[in-house]
């Protein structure tokens, strides 16, 4: 999806797939096909999406087109145990140059069975995951952030309401300064 829309209308489609995954008995995957910038104000659906695909083992797989990267659909794919790869930079230059079908890729890198991925030589880039924190604002990976109580968004400075959820913070216990600093 692009603009404001996209990963915000296809988090709460994933979600109600994932419900409608969990009362099959079939292994069910969620890929997502998405080339834009990630909208800060859209984490907390992808997140809460995320994690209800995890309780139900369902698995989201990403595949990003274009040169942008998704830190949120990166986190999803982790979370559920999928694959996360962005084609066009994951290729190398060699790869680059020969030809190559992309029908063939996206079935023979997403079709396969969770469970059998694990015996395939998956493509060079899926595996590393950015679980760097980052403000919400500035993009900037933290070390020590501010963590707004209600929708847990993180900042790089102290603020009078949240920029996410325009949750008012009337004293200074409703935004906690956290060491945040995780190893990928």
């Amino acid at each position: 999806g692009g603009g404001d829309g996209g990963v915000g209308a296809a988090s709460q489609s994933g979600a109600e797939g994932a419900m409608v995954a969990a009362r099959t008995k079939k292994a069910q995957r969620i890929l997502f096909l998405h080339g834009s910038k990630d909208v800060p104000s859209q984490y907390i659906q992808v997140m809460n999406a995320s994690f209800c695909a995890q309780k139900i083992n369902v698995v989201v797989d990403t595949f990003m087109l274009g040169g942008f990267d998704s830190g949120f659909l990166q986190q999803a794919a982790n979370i559920t145990g999928g694959i996360y790869t962005n084609f066009f930079r994951d290729r190398d230059m060699a790869a680059a140059q020969a030809p190559f079908s992309l029908s063939t890729y996206l079935v023979n890198v997403f079709l396969a069975h969770p469970e059998t991925r694990k015996d395939l030589q998956l493509p060079r880039g899926h595996a590393t995951t950015n679980l760097k924190v980052s403000c919400f604002l500035t993009k900037k990976a933290l070390d020590v952030g501010f963590v707004c109580s209600v929708c847990l968004s993180i900042f790089s400075r102290k603020m009078q309401c949240c920029a996410v959820c325009g949750t008012a913070f009337q004293d200074a216990r409703a935004m906690k300064k956290k060491v945040i600093n995780r190893q990928s």
